[in-house]
């Protein structure tokens, strides 16, 4: 900005607006004309088209009100939720399989708050931590996760269940659903999809391992028995 806007003086505010992040820079430099540089006229303003390409990409926006003689204010309101907004628990009988899927998503930048061995602690645990998601092993002792996911409801409201799991048997995936499950997982492609459903329960989406069959997500959606197994 000294070299380009010759400004004097620059100032960058950042603050969170409903889960958003907002960015507004302003100088008192000598200032542009925006809309030839937002509409790509000219060789002028190439940096500007980049950080605006790279927000498109995020999910955000980038506006500019500038004219000769009048600097610049810039702000970089950005519309996508970080990752580290979403709160995620993770409940599961099995030490390392905790610390693997923890090691995971903290990698890929979510916010484990909290981890449960059995059902009832995944349940007491939502009561105090109001996760976005929580993640539940299916056959956890003392109450597993699909009686779990139905008390975390009553409990935090507002958490999405993923049930994270052996099972591939298209009875167990449909009494999920029907249950209320908002993903399913299966744990041997944990790695490639629990990220990805995470995101997308977040959004109000259902989420399957792509491994689940076609047949499963047909007879949920007519509500109806799948064929006996000949």
């Amino acid at each position: 900005m000294t070299k380009h806007a010759q400004a004097k003086s620059v100032s960058v505010q950042v603050k969170r607006e409903n889960r958003r992040l907002r960015c507004t820079i302003r100088d008192d430099g000598i200032g542009f004309d925006a809309s030839a540089v937002q509409t790509r006229k000219g060789e002028r303003g190439l940096g500007l088209i980049g950080i605006r390409e790279r927000l498109d990409a995020l999910g955000g926006r980038l506006q500019i009100t500038s004219a000769p003689g009048r600097g610049r204010n810039w702000p970089l309101p950005s519309r996508w939720r970080h990752k580290m907004d979403i709160r995620v628990l993770l409940a599961d009988d099995h030490l390392i399989v905790r610390q693997g899927c923890k090691a995971l998503l903290e990698r890929e930048g979510f916010e484990v708050v909290g981890e449960a061995s059995d059902g009832h602690e995944a349940v007491r645990l939502s009561r105090t931590l109001q996760p976005d998601v929580a993640v539940l092993d299916l056959a956890m002792p003392l109450m597993n996760g699909l009686e779990a996911s139905q008390e975390i409801v009553h409990v935090s409201p507002r958490t999405k269940s993923v049930l994270l799991t052996m099972y591939t048997d298209d009875h167990y995936v449909i009494q999920a659903l029907r249950a209320g499950i908002q993903g399913y997982v299966v744990k041997t492609q944990a790695t490639t999809d629990l990220v990805q459903a995470i995101h997308e329960v977040t959004k109000g989406a259902i989420y399957l391992s792509p491994t689940i069959s076609r047949a499963v997500v047909d007879a949920y959606l007519a509500k109806t028995e799948l064929p006996p197994i000949l």
